[in-house]
């Protein structure tokens, strides 16, 4: 047997083992809760929509984006918010960017609101779920997307784990 065999077989099983343990890290250690403190866990898409209005009276019309320029989560977002800008801006809607410590009812970052034509809130929540929100679990583009064929979800999406900051 060659002299060499244990040793590249100890390199193959240390290479496995930092690349399963980084996957792991990923999964679990960067993965964090949208409400951990479940400021929206009893809100009414009605009570939300009145706060967004009464807060930034905004036009009908408006996608808004909830964005903390700290938040290391904003790469992973980035190509969500860019669909949904582009898209909002082709069919007439109004994009917004806040801060937001300026609405506290945002629990993190990065986040999204959709106020439809009759100037009631369509979607509240993050962009997508998951490690790095990846394009393939973009609720809100889909959302929004639905309500421009006329499907209306009126949704707040709070329960979910990804890349997100706390507020």
């Amino acid at each position: 047997m060659n002299e060499k065999a244990p040793y590249g077989l100890a390199v193959i099983v240390v290479w496995l083992s930092l690349t399963f343990y980084g996957f792991y890290y990923m999964q679990y250690e960067k993965l964090r809760p949208f409400d951990p403190e479940g400021k929206l866990e009893k809100v009414n898409v009605e009570k939300l929509s009145v706060r967004i209005n009464e807060a930034f009276d905004f036009s009908k019309n408006t996608v808004v984006h909830f964005v903390d320029e700290k938040c290391g989560c904003n790469s992973s977002s980035q190509k969500h918010l860019t669909k949904l800008s582009s898209e909002a801006f082709a069919n007439g809607y109004s994009v917004k960017f806040i801060e937001p410590k300026h609405f506290p009812m945002v629990p993190a970052t990065p986040s999204t609101a959709i106020i439809g034509s009759d100037n009631n809130l369509v979607y509240f929540g993050p962009y997508g779920a998951g490690i790095l929100c990846s394009d393939t679990s973009g609720f809100a583009l889909t959302v929004f997307r639905n309500h421009l064929k006329g499907f209306d979800a009126n949704l707040i999406v709070s329960d979910v784990d990804g890349c997100y900051c706390n507020t």
